[in-house]
């Protein structure tokens, strides 16, 4: 053996049994922390990825996966339109240009023109909702109802001048998600029930021209709704068209429109109708139930936690969320939102089968509360 060899080896100190164990201690203790968390941002890496992808096929269809794409989504009108007939077009209507004017421009400043008149709004609405063929109103309803038209001659040729302009959009900031702010949704349905209070009006007085052009400008000022990708905003549409349904049955009993008119009113009812605004508004809703369930914080709010720790509930979720822990109920709100978009365009009967099966199974109780039946 070599002389410098062992001399080496004698040299080298022995470690002693017990600080190997020791270390052996430590190196399993080290994998026994590490090792869940490489596993669960294994996890996170791979959930995130798959999530993004599910984002990307949504692109690909056309609809937008985040608030900041549904801010900039353009919505398309559908290709096919009911055409005019030769004898069904309006008759031209003296107006200056609009000088890029829209129906929103006008809508807003009535909104405000009638905010001083809604306790001779509210009465004018109860006198229309108890009219009926066969229940006739009185002399003093009558006179209520024409002392609120005749007092809003301004506003009523605004929603006149409107109904002729491009319809426009409401501005909307639908980055705050659910909390986002929609007032202008109770002003349209106050338009559509002013204009049936004014269409009912011209007919008991025989005027039937003026009973159809408030009626023609009721049905136009649903238009800007039609493009809001809301659920909420898409029922006001409907809700409007309605009153405006009711405003024609109540004017056709009073006066005899002329074919041409009936033909024009035909057109505006069908113009209307939407075919995709159920799909469009349900890609929006799916944009912002996705949003909540990767960060809950701003729906949930506060909590019993924040009696004891002041900002206990929020730090909570945010951690929670900064985990990952959300990924699984965003990922079933959105193979849920996915089923309801793709149904909405079935026909009806089968449509209500795809959304009565999923209320049944969003409504079934789990173990561990989901985010996603906040």
């Amino acid at each position: 053996m070599n002389p410098q060899k062992y001399s080496d080896l004698r040299e080298r100190p022995r470690s002693k049994p017990w600080a190997r164990r020791r270390r052996r201690m430590l190196l399993g203790s080290l994998v026994l922390i590490l090792a869940p968390i490489v596993f669960f941002a294994a996890l996170r890496i791979i959930a995130d990825r798959n999530f993004e992808a599910r984002l990307e096929a949504i692109r690909a269809g056309g609809f937008p996966a985040t608030p900041q794409e549904l801010q900039q989504w353009q919505i398309e009108e559908p290709s096919a339109h009911t055409p005019l007939l030769p004898d069904m077009a309006p008759e031209p209507v003296e107006t200056s240009s609009s000088n890029g004017r829209t129906a929103v421009d006008l809508y807003q400043v009535a909104f405000k023109a009638l905010a001083p008149q809604q306790i001779a709004f509210a009465d004018a609405v109860k006198i229309l909702d108890k009219y009926s063929k066969d229940n006739p109103l009185s002399p003093e309803d009558w006179m209520q109802l024409r002392d609120f038209v005749s007092t809003i001659p301004e506003v009523l040729a605004l929603l006149h001048e409107a109904a002729a302009l491009p319809p426009g959009r409401f501005p909307i900031d639908y980055s705050k998600g659910y909390a986002v702010e929609l007032p202008h949704l109770a002003g349209i349905r106050n338009i559509a029930r002013t204009l049936r209070a004014e269409a009912l009006l011209a007919a008991h007085d025989g005027s039937r021209d003026d009973a159809f052009a408030a009626v023609m400008a009721g049905i136009a000022a649903s238009r800007p709704l039609r493009h809001e990708p809301i659920l909420i905003s898409q029922l006001v549409r409907i809700a409007c068209n309605r009153i405006l349904i009711d405003a024609l049955s109540d004017t056709m009993g009073l006066v005899k429109y002329t074919e041409t008119q009936l033909k024009q009113l035909q057109h505006a009812f069908d113009e209307a109708h939407y075919p995709l605004s159920l799909q469009n508004a349900l890609a929006g809703e799916r944009v912002f139930a996705v949003a909540v369930c990767r960060d809950p914080a701003p729906v949930v709010g506060r909590t019993f936690l924040d009696d004891v720790v002041p900002g206990a509930t929020d730090t909570l979720l945010r951690t929670a969320a900064a985990t990952g822990w959300f990924n699984r109920d965003a990922n079933q709100c959105l193979a849920i939102f996915d089923e309801l978009v793709r149904a909405s365009t079935l026909p009806y009967p089968e449509a209500a089968c795809v959304f009565d099966r999923i209320g049944d199974r969003a409504l079934q109780p789990t173990l561990v509360p989901r985010v996603s039946q906040i």
